[in-house]
């Protein structure tokens, strides 16, 4: 007699969907975790609200501003992201929630570009493009 149990296929659709709903389950927990302990981090620095919505996040080298971005979902991952891709240098940072449309957004996040002329901003930050906007 064969030791494995044999399951028909309604069977193991409903085991897939409890296993899926269980994963679910517990990378919704995981996610709360982690707000909770990055808001007991940052608490007294940012309002934790702030930093889990959409917006607008300023990168620091010292005082001077070096990368501009947004986020249209979780400001406070997109920093994580540059943090543990080490591909932009900075020891501090900014957030700023953000209520408008998306079109509202990348307008703020480009006139911020034109503003500051971050190192590390590519796209609004060449003269060219700078000559277009002024003139």
């Amino acid at each position: 007699m064969n030791s494995r149990t044999s399951f028909n296929r309604d069977e193991l659709k409903r085991l897939k969907a409890y296993r899926n709903e269980k994963r679910n389950e517990a990378n919704q927990k995981k996610v709360a975790e982690t707000k909770k302990k990055t808001a007991k981090k940052l608490n007294g620095y940012l309002d934790p609200n702030q930093v889990f919505t959409r917006g607008i996040y300023l990168l620091y080298w010292n005082t001077k501003v070096v990368y501009v971005g947004m986020s249209s979902e979780n400001v406070m991952q997109r920093v994580i992201d540059h943090y543990k891709c080490a591909d932009k240098q900075f020891n501090a940072f900014k957030c700023y929630p953000f209520k408008g449309d998306t079109k509202a957004l990348l307008r703020e996040e480009k006139d911020l570009i034109i503003r500051f002329r971050p190192k590390y901003n590519k796209v609004h930050n060449t003269p060219k493009r700078l000559k277009q906007v002024r003139g």
